[in-house]
């Protein structure tokens, strides 16, 4: 019996190894190709709203973003801001952030807190009413055109680690004292709190929409995840106006303490925090948590076009893949990203009737978290997906650069701030700089097909008519999303 166990345990590897090596043997030649079943409707973008380390409404965080202002603060900072935690929550607290070899993190400042509500799920409350209200919707629910179809309109938001903090924080509640341990002192709203689709729900109950309510929970892929499958929801007629993004709140020292045992985290500059997250560059060391949520208004073209609302961008392309590598790491080749990015300029490609290389990126967001590995192997295949398509032979210039160095990571809310960062890119046609980006890795910049933002915005000079979001979390999972200005 045991003899067989080993056989077959030997065959299984046997065909996962041939398998990858298939599969890296045509790295040249992995195109996605899907053909639609059924029309594609087109999509659109017509309101954002977010709050992250630098700035409580979307324009506060675009403008401190294009100024190379940081959201990173001392993590003692931190605790002393949080107003609402109380004496045995905050004394738990700090006890464990005292032993953390990470004291830096990137939060969001000055929340109005409703002690019944989870940190995250208020951040998306306030920026969902920012993108309604940039969209106009505020009123749709009272325009008899419009309110008879509210179970057209749905929400798509993404957590990764929505519930840590009330977690860490009511057991702190009810065991301040092991030896009268009182369970009447857990709130009766700690179930709803914990929750991953609560954003989702609360967004869906504020403004009265009854069509598809989802909530991935795909760890650092969550926020792009969700605008993807909002996506395609309007793409195939399930809904014709979708809620999307991403919200996060876990910088609290248990989640912290979790990854600080990864070595994920940024241990080099806890008396420079500003300094902390430089992704590219030769001293990066890890990331830094951040938090805080971006929520879009994603809506069917001629929905839009009747409710004669202004366009934003159109959503035009969306690629999914897995690594099945590992659990924490990425793919060392980065094949599942590269799928992911291929996917995306396919789907667009398709959409419009073109050819991929047709598809001219000028802007890349770059998941890049100022990871040592993550950074480099993402350069890798930024590069080589561009030449794959065409992009490098044509002497296209494409820019790239990380949000992160800025915001520190949010990790389920990453690609939902990053993508409405990147549509605002083709909006103001002003590209973002990576923040601390001051020495490139000499490995990540030799014979690259693209450039680097560093220094300053680039704003002016530049003419781009796409740009692409990538996000890749833990569990292997990569998404990309892929936005153009819009032409009718």
């Amino acid at each position: 019996m045991m003899m067989m166990t080993k056989i077959r345990i030997w065959r299984f590897h046997r065909h996962r190894i041939s398998a990858l090596t298939d599969d890296r043997n045509n790295i040249g030649c992995r195109h996605v190709h899907h053909e639609a079943t059924q029309t594609r409707r087109r999509v659109v973008v017509t309101g954002m709203g977010a709050m992250s380390p630098l700035g409580n409404t979307f324009v506060e965080s675009w403008n401190n973003l294009l100024d190379q202002k940081s959201g990173v603060t001392t993590l003692e900072q931190v605790l002393v801001n949080h107003q609402n935690l109380s004496p045995e929550q905050l004394d738990f607290e700090w006890k464990i952030a005292q032993k953390l070899p990470c004291q830096v993190a990137a939060p969001v400042q000055n929340l109005p807190q409703d002690p019944r509500t989870a940190r995250f799920v208020q951040m998306a409350l306030f920026a969902g009413e920012e993108a309604m209200k940039q969209a106009q919707l505020a009123k749709i629910i009272d325009d008899d055109k419009f309110s008879s179809t509210t179970h057209r309109m749905g929400v798509s938001v993404g957590s990764g680690m929505s519930g840590v903090r009330e977690i860490t924080q009511s057991l702190s509640t009810i065991s301040a004292n092991m030896d009268n341990v009182n369970i009447r002192k857990l709130s009766p709203h700690f179930i709803p709190k914990v929750l991953t689709n609560s954003a989702a729900g609360r967004l869906s109950l504020e403004f009265g929409l009854k069509g598809p309510n989802l909530a991935p929970s795909t760890a650092c892929a969550a926020g792009s995840h969700a605008i993807g499958d909002a996506f395609r929801a309007i793409q195939y007629g399930t809904a014709d106006l979708m809620l999307a993004g991403g919200a996060e709140a876990s910088i609290e020292p248990l989640g912290m303490a979790g990854f600080c045992r990864l070595r994920a985290l940024s241990t080099g500059f806890n008396n420079s925090p500003d300094l902390a997250s430089r992704p590219f560059d030769k001293r990066r060391d890890g990331f830094v948590m951040g938090e805080g949520t971006a929520i879009l208004v994603l809506e069917e073209l001629e929905h839009a076009k009747q409710r004669g609302i202004p366009i934003l961008a159109e959503v035009c392309g969306y690629g999914i893949s897995g690594d099945a590598f590992h659990i924490t790491a990425p793919d060392e080749h980065g094949l599942g990203a590269e799928r992911a990015m291929i996917m995306a300029f396919e789907d667009a490609a398709h959409l419009h009737c073109e050819h991929p290389e047709n598809v001219k990126v000028g802007y890349i967001n770059a998941h890049a978290t100022s990871t040592p590995k993550g950074d480099e192997i993402e350069a890798m295949v930024i590069d080589r997906v561009l030449r794959s398509i065409g992009d490098a032979a044509a002497h296209n210039t494409t820019y790239v650069s990380s949000t992160k160095g800025a915001t520190g990571h949010l990790l389920g809310a990453a690609g939902a701030l990053e993508a409405a960062v990147t549509v605002q890119s083709l909006v103001a046609q002003t590209l973002p700089p990576t923040l601390n980006l001051g020495d490139p890795d000499e490995k990540l910049d030799q014979d690259q097909c693209f450039e680097h933002i560093q220094l300053n915005s680039l704003k002016g000079s530049i003419e781009i008519d796409a740009a692409m979001s990538n996000s890749f979390g833990f569990g292997g999972t990569n998404a990309s999303l892929l936005f153009r200005r819009y032409h009718d």
